[in-house]
C-alpha cells in the first residue's frame, strides 16, 4: 500500500471522517483534524492488517486525534463546543421559510441536547445514529464490545428523548447556544 491509497480513502471518507470530528469540536478545528488524521494515517498505513474497513480505521484515528486534541485544550482549560449541525442537513426540497425556521429550530435543539449527552452517549449517538455504522463498525472505532455499543446506544437514545421532552417543556431556547 501507498500514498495512492491514502488519497483514494481521503476522497471516500473525508465526508463521514469530518462529521465525526465535528461532534467533538469546532468546524475550523475540524478541518484541521481531518488533515491530522489523514496524516497519521498515511504515516502509520504499514499498520493496517486490513481486519476493519479503512472507513472504521480512520475513523479511530480520528478518534485519537480528537481526543488529543481535547485533552491539550482541556491542559489550556479552554472548552472547544461542538457547534457543527451539518450531520443534520436539510432535506432537496426546499422547505417554505416557516419550515425552514421550524426545522432550523428543530435542528438546533436536537444538535444542543445531543452536545449535552455524556461523552459515551454522544459518540455512540453520533457513529451509530447519525453516521449510520453498524453495531459492529462503531465497536471497532470506541474499543467497546458490541454488547456495550447495543446497551450505550440503547441508553443513550432514552437520554436523548428525556433531554428533548425537557427542551420543549422548558423552551428550545435554554437549549441553544
Amino acid at each position: 500500500m501507498d500514498g495512492a491509497v491514502i488519497e483514494q480513502w481521503f476522497s471516500e471518507y473525508q465526508t463521514c471522517v469530518y462529521n465525526y470530528l465535528v461532534h467533538y469540536v469546532d468546524r475550523t478545528s475540524a478541518d484541521d483534524l481531518l488533515q491530522e488524521t489523514f496524516l497519521r494515517a498515511w504515516k502509520s498505513l504499514h499498520t493496517f492488517r486490513g481486519d476493519a474497513s479503512p472507513k472504521t480505521w480512520l475513523c479511530r484515528i480520528a478518534r485519537n486525534v480528537a481526543i488529543d486534541f481535547l485533552r491539550v485544550q482541556n491542559r489550556r482549560n479552554e472548552w472547544v463546543s461542538p457547534s457543527d449541525d451539518s450531520a443534520f442537513d436539510t432535506p432537496s426540497s426546499e422547505p417554505l421559510p416557516e419550515e425552514y425556521a421550524a426545522l432550523n429550530e428543530l435542528k438546533s435543539s436536537l444538535a444542543a441536547c445531543i452536545e449535552r449527552l455524556q461523552p459515551n452517549y454522544r459518540e455512540v449517538i453520533v457513529l451509530h445514529g447519525i453516521l449510520e455504522m453498524s453495531i459492529a463498525e462503531t465497536a471497532e472505532v470506541t474499543g467497546w464490545s458490541q454488547a456495550k455499543v447495543r446497551i450505550t446506544y440503547h441508553r443513550a437514545i432514552k437520554a436523548l428523548q428525556r433531554a428533548l421532552t425537557d427542551a420543549e417543556k422548558g423552551g428550545f431556547e435554554q437549549w441553544i447556544r
